[in-house]
């Protein structure tokens, strides 16, 4: 009996031990962690404006899970301001979105993305569920992702007019779709190269 009560001390202690070193773990994890919000703020660059600082600092972008798909992206950093649009993004990218905020919906999305700089036009989308398409400005490109304005040029009535959308790139190669609305819904999704 002694035995197994020192045995299960020693797992309590373990276990306890664990718990420390996790909590210790991400309490450093969080402190480069950043809301949405302002996890490009530092960064952004207006239309012709030179981009030759690299980013102050590791930043670790953490994102919640996508509507009901049950898939959570891999937290990603920016990485160091870029000229133009990185090669790994210039590609057809295809996918679902989950959209928050407002009526809950999903929607398949096209994206035809080409190279280009702050300003330029760098994008054409088509959400076909919806009757809507547009293009895409570039705001700001780092290594791993940009950043755009996207503004609707047919169906306007199905489609907000302007929103800004960032992509990021995931390990696996695909990318991680997101905007934000100025009526605050979110739309998330995970594009794969078509």
């Amino acid at each position: 009996m002694a035995e197994k009560q020192g045995a299960s001390r020693k797992k309590i202690v373990g276990w306890v031990a664990a718990v420390g070193t996790a909590t210790a773990g991400l309490a450093t994890f969080l402190t480069n962690v950043t809301t949405i919000a302002d996890f490009f703020k530092s960064e952004e660059v207006s239309a012709g404006a030179a981009t030759t600082s690299a980013a102050a600092g590791p930043r670790t972008r953490v994102v919640p899970p996508i509507g009901d798909s049950g898939v959570t992206p891999t937290p990603y950093e920016a990485g160091e301001s870029r000229q133009s649009v990185p090669d790994p993004f210039l590609a057809t990218w295809t996918g679902i979105v989950f959209q928050r905020g407002g009526p809950s919906t999903k929607f398949p999305v096209e994206i035809e993305l080409a190279g280009g700089r702050p300003g330029e036009q760098i994008a054409r989308v088509r959400y076909d569920t919806l009757d809507c398409g547009g293009v895409w400005r570039l705001q700001t490109a780092w290594a791993e992702a940009i950043r755009s304005t996207e503004s609707i040029q047919s169906g306007r009535s199905h489609c907000e007019d302007t929103v800004t959308v960032t992509l990021s790139m995931q390990p696996d190669g695909q990318v991680y779709y997101e905007f934000l609305d100025a009526e605050g819904r979110v739309g998330q999704g995970i594009l794969h190269k078509s």
